[in-house]
């Protein structure tokens, strides 16, 4: 997959011995390659792309970071809730938002978390305030959960009594109120899409013990789909506009000798129409123990795989069937242990953008000790 470049060690006469740690890096790329090899696959090249790395951090707990912690206000300005400070305790967090063009980096709100954030709607939530009260019992005001007009620059208020989710910072159609489908919460068997499109009903047939899927407007079941509940995602995946369609399912993938089996992506479209996008076969000859999972971007997929670089962990693109490596390539042993590894991937309502929390980087001059931290990755040219 990658050229073997050693790091240059001197032995006690002057002479270049590799270290144990980059022996064992070289054999492993050379597993890899002959693996390729015998696949019949030709190695997936490395193209990488410097990351944009501000200095924020995720909460101090892995049980407050989510999906919803990074959230695309527009095409160029990420949301994120980061940790208040390096020392904070662990339930202090703030927003910040980043522009991905001008580098700049503002706090919105700290205290205070990203609730979700809807580019099409230009509407973001929040959580104003400190969470203090709820993990340490402290008669302190809790955080309230506030949506605000992007356009306005948090400046004006979106009026919260009527009816907004809060999951997905979407409007409550009069029919949906009135069936009681989205107030307060979603249910778990329906799937809500833009206004205009209804929502996605599963159903279990007593007869049959299967569930089917509808697309529904209002109250009128509009076409059954080839899709079960399982088909459904149990997060709230958005509209993806650089595709005219709703993602469904990531797709999912595993190397080694038992791999589970591998899953598509499935978007749906406006019409109901099933797309299911499987890359699996290109990584079939990746290393043991890697992962991965895919999503759209503007230009094909985007996969993110879980698991050492010289295994074929790495974040690529994929563009006509045609994968390449753009980030977590770097071949240093001595970068941090754990591989490549991703936190609330979320990517940019034009599909040109995508935001991660990880420790790793495409930098050889940073050292080993890199905390987590905030990547935003280019993929368009």
């Amino acid at each position: 997959m990658a050229k073997c470049h050693m790091k240059d060690h001197r032995g006690p006469q002057g002479s270049r011995a590799p270290t144990r740690r980059a022996g064992r890096w070289a054999v492993a790329l050379w597993l890899v390659g002959a693996a390729a090899a015998a696949s019949g696959a030709p190695p997936i090249p490395d193209v990488p792309v410097k990351a944009f790395e501000p200095a924020l951090g995720p909460p101090r707990d892995d049980r407050l970071v989510s999906s919803s912690s990074i959230a695309w206000a527009d095409d160029h300005t990420v949301l994120v809730t980061a940790a208040s400070s390096g020392n904070s305790n662990f339930w202090e967090r703030k927003v910040a938002s980043v522009n991905v063009r001008s580098g700049e980096v503002r706090d919105l709100a700290n205290p205070g978390h990203v609730l979700c954030a809807n580019a099409a709607e230009k509407v973001v939530g929040l959580a104003m305030g400190s969470d203090e009260a709820i993990f340490t019992g402290a008669k302190v005001p809790r955080s309230q959960p506030t949506w605000f007009d992007w356009r306005s620059g948090l400046s004006r208020e979106k009026p919260s009594d009527q009816g907004w989710n809060a999951r997905e910072c979407r409007r409550v159609g009069p029919s949906e109120a009135s069936n009681q489908l989205i107030a307060p919460w979603m249910r778990p068997n329906v799937l809500y899409l833009e206004p205009r499109d209804g929502f996605l009903v599963s159903v279990i047939e007593r007869t049959k013990a299967e569930s089917t899927v509808a697309l529904t407007r209002g109250d009128n079941p509009v076409k059954v789909l080839d899709l079960s509940a399982t088909d459904l995602p149990t997060g709230p995946w958005p509209h993806v506009r650089f595709l005219n369609a709703y993602l469904l399912s990531a797709g999912q993938f595993e190397s080694g000798s038992a791999p589970m089996p591998a899953q598509p992506m499935v978007t749906v479209s406006h019409s109901g129409e099933i797309v299911r996008q499987q890359v699996a076969p290109l990584f079939e000859h990746l290393g043991p123990n890697v992962t991965g999972f895919s999503l759209p971007y503007a230009k094909g997929i985007l996969v993110m795989a879980i698991g050492r670089p010289q295994d074929g962990g790495g974040v690529y693109l994929v563009e006509k069937n045609v994968p390449r490596r753009i980030w977590c390539s770097n071949e240093d042993p001595d970068q941090p242990g754990g591989g490549c590894r991703y936190r609330a991937v979320q990517v940019s309502p034009d599909g040109c953008h995508v935001a991660f929390f990880s420790r790793w980087t495409n930098d050889p001059a940073v050292g080993r000790t890199l905390p987590v931290g905030l990547k935003v990755l280019r993929l368009c040219k």
